[in-house]
């Protein structure tokens, strides 16, 4: 499953900027335990496979990934959906 998020940011001079990440989202299944989330999640274009173990997990790396985002091209993070 290929996710892609969408986050609203504001540059330092006061501009609305929109990034879009791309990430591809590998759901495993366990058969013992079918109602577990787990799984990795890769940013597109380059990115290493993150794994997590459960939802809350995939939360936080999400909204890890979204704020690294906004660091790396100097903007301040308003709003993530």
């Amino acid at each position: 499953m290929t996710a892609t998020s969408q986050v609203t940011v504001t540059s330092l001079t006061g501009d609305t900027l929109r990034v879009i990440r791309t990430f591809i989202l590998r759901l495993l299944v366990n058969s013992a335990e079918p109602e577990a989330l787990r799984g990795d999640l890769r940013p597109l274009p380059e990115g290493e496979a993150q794994p997590f173990p459960d939802e809350q997990a995939l939360l936080a790396l999400l909204h890890w990934i979204l704020v690294e985002t906004a660091e790396l091209t100097g903007q301040t993070k308003e709003k993530t959906p």
